[in-house]
């Protein structure tokens, strides 16, 4: 939460639409900027906003659910009368009250499901619901395209796709998820999809091309070799679906990195089960694609007629495996860019996290109206199975919801599930030490070193207790390792350059400087520093032209108006030093140095 509220620029929108640090996803920060900027640190406005979200994305899921099953049942040669369907003179669907209330079954599925429930809590996964809201918006405008043939809904999509992929990147997903639906429920060939969807992925490649740039900071630890990466994919995706339908023991970090993948042999055989889904789902659909007619090719053929009495669903001309193989797919190609067949930096720590699932549940939803459609006597059992899993599920959610209370509670119960789950220790950890409880922090961040000591934020965590407690020494020992261990850790540098600075050790200070300021050439703290090695080794004049560039994109900082007090009075321009000592104490009147160096300029003259 306070990473959020604290955000360098936040309320600032247009920031964030012309600069391309630490990501590129403006249409987040400027949900973020209107939430602060209206309402304040109200941590409430900012809950507020993700679950407004989860509700508009679970509306347009509803409403994409109900055109997939229209659409569905209205290419059927038979009238399933036990639905309650009825064709007006032209064999338009004119009425389908099933239709509906599959769909709202499914759109709740969506909505209460646990594995959902990290997203929504989390204020930092409003970029997920932001982005999944959009990615629902684009898919369900882009199969009215295909059911309605208006250029309105293509390029309604094709906008909301351009505010998913600025939501956050990930939604790229909705391509293959397009494919998809395109190829096994429209019958559409994949060259001409791809073809349709060059302006999407025109789109798509400068979004991520901007991110990558912008995110070149971010180290993934641990290389997997690219032979093992299909099977990370495929073990993450198992441990989604299992998940999916046993959502118990939820965690914020379940570390199942592809280092302990590899080190547990879990790699060797966690992989087979989906694979084999994979296989029976593509025979499935092989086999019954052919047999599924379209509706543009149905559309003058009479449907049939109707359902004989005590004749089931299933002896009409419903393929139902073939949706469920459907919603098997979609539910992976969800996933498919956060799988681990392309590494990221978040799998030094875990490669599965319950909120790269949020859009995934869309083909779990669709899954689950054919399964209740499936079921063979009346719509009485399916009601009675459908609300009840329902209301299982979110009873679960409920719960799950309180553990996310506060980071205290959130991180306890992880290591109650987790005893080794350095994530957890390190963020516990964090609470303690801003609480005071050094000891009890101190002890934390040992444990997590001693499980993990690959782990460059457990040393630099553990540098900063120690330099806490006094033993700088210690405290330099561990903030070189977390160096070694990740170059581009920029708190690490950080700590490791006020050690120096304090040990007046100008040498290894300025490496310190020097790896910051190529991480960020406009590092204030950095560039500060510098100025004080030449104050220190009397460079005043390099001194004096560092901090005049400085201020070309640093305004109002007293510290650079003290420092260039301080070298004007160190070339003897007692005039020059006293204005901006003055110039310091009007934008921090309490600025000790800068008192003390008015002061001291004032009487030796």
């Amino acid at each position: 939460m306070t990473y959020v509220i604290d955000y360098p620029h936040l309320g600032n929108i247009g920031h964030f639409w012309t600069s391309i640090s630490d990501g590129y996803i403006p249409v987040t920060y400027t949900w973020w900027s209107l939430a602060l900027n209206f309402f304040g640190k109200n941590p409430a406005a900012f809950h507020f906003l993700n679950i407004l979200f989860h509700i508009l994305t679970t509306f347009v899921v509803y409403l994409l659910l109900k055109s997939l099953l229209e659409y569905f049942f209205s290419s059927q040669k038979e009238i399933i009368r036990k639905c309650e369907l009825m064709i007006n003179s032209n064999n338009n669907l004119y009425s389908f009250d099933l239709v509906a209330g599959l769909a709202l079954m499914g759109a709740l599925l969506f909505a209460v499901h646990p594995l959902q429930v990290e997203t929504v809590c989390w204020v930092t996964s409003l970029k997920d619901v932001s982005a999944g809201f959009f990615s629902c918006l684009a898919l369900f405008c882009f199969v009215n395209y295909r059911l309605k043939n208006r250029n309105f809904f293509y390029l309604f999509g094709l906008s909301s796709f351009l505010l998913a992929m600025l939501s956050k990147p990930t939604a790229v997903s909705v391509l293959p998820m397009i494919l998809i639906l395109d190829f096994l429920i429209f019958k559409k060939t994949a060259r001409s999809t791809i073809i349709l969807l060059i302006p999407w992925v025109l789109i798509a490649l400068p979004i991520l091309a901007l991110n990558a740039f912008s995110q070149d900071k971010l180290v993934s630890l641990y290389q997997a070799p690219w032979i093992s990466r299909p099977f990370i994919a495929l073990d993450a995706m198992g441990f989604y679906l299992y998940k999916l339908f046993f959502p118990v023991t939820l965690l914020p970090d379940y570390g199942r990195s592809p280092r302990n993948l590899i080190s547990n042999g879990l790699i060797y055989w966690t992989w087979i089960p989906v694979a084999g889904l994979i296989v029976a789902s593509l025979m499935v659909v092989r086999r019954n694609r052919l047999a599924i007619p379209s509706l543009h090719h149905s559309k003058t053929k009479s449907p049939g007629p109707p359902l004989k009495k005590g004749e089931s669903i299933q002896n009409s001309n419903i393929p139902p495996l073939h949706f469920l193989a459907v919603g098997f797919f979609l539910f992976l190609a969800g996933i498919l860019t956060v799988s681990g067949l392309i590494p990221f930096a978040a799998q030094n720590n875990s490669t599965v996290y319950d909120r790269y699932v949020y859009l995934s549940m869309i083909g779990a939803a669709l899954a689950f109206c054919f399964v209740l459609a499936g079921i063979r006597k009346h719509k009485i059992p399916a009601l009675i199975i459908g609300f009840g899993l329902l209301a299982v599920l979110g009873y679960k959610s409920m719960v799950q919801s309180r553990i996310w209370k506060n980071d205290f509670r959130l991180w306890s119960y992880t290591l109650s599930h987790k005893p080794n789950s350095a994530v957890a220790l390190i963020n516990l950890g964090r609470q303690y030490s801003a609480k005071g409880d050094t000891d009890r922090a101190l002890r934390l961040y040992k444990k997590a070193v001693e499980i993990a000591p690959f782990d460059p934020d457990a040393q630099n965590n553990l540098g900063s207790m120690m330099a806490k407690t006094g033993n700088m020494n210690a405290a330099e020992l561990h903030y070189m390792e977390a160096v070694r261990l990740n170059p581009r850790l920029r708190t690490a540098h950080e700590n490791l350059m006020r050690i120096y600075m304090l040990k007046r050790d100008w040498n290894n200070a300025r490496y310190s400087i020097n790896a910051l300021l190529n991480l960020n050439s406009r590092h204030i703290g950095a560039n500060l520093n510098q100025a004080e090695i030449y104050l220190h080794k009397q460079q005043f004049e390099k001194c004096i032209s560092h901090l005049n560039d400085m201020k070309k994109w640093v305004r109002n900082n007293p510290d650079i108006e003290n420092f260039l007090g301080v070298s004007y009075a160190g070339i003897g321009d007692n005039a020059a030093a006293q204005s901006h000592f003055k110039k310091a104490l009007e934008l921090n009147p309490q600025h000790k140095s800068a008192k003390q160096n008015l002061s001291r300029s004032i009487h030796e003259k």
